[in-house]
């Protein structure tokens, strides 16, 4: 079985990594929420897995949006 100390954390790590301009406490109070509810089943470590990928999933979108806002101020700056 999978470490759950540092399954945790990385849940909690990723949940930050995702929503940066959510405060601390709304961040741990989603994690905890995830956490609770498989933090007893036998599959642990895969359904933190598939939290984390998801997680993963929207920091790359919010990635992708910043990159393309500062693509698009750049390029206005440009035809300048």
């Amino acid at each position: 079985m999978a470490d759950k100390r540092k399954l945790y954390f990385d849940l909690y790590s990723a949940y930050k990594s995702a929503y940066p301009n959510k405060t601390g406490t709304v961040l741990q109070s989603e994690a905890n929420k995830f956490w609770q509810s498989v933090k007893t089943k036998n599959d642990v470590a895969d359904a933190v897995q598939e939290k984390l990928v998801e997680l993963g999933n929207v920091k790359r979108q919010h990635t992708a949006r910043l990159l393309s806002l500062w693509s698009q101020v750049f390029n206005s700056i440009a035809l300048l």
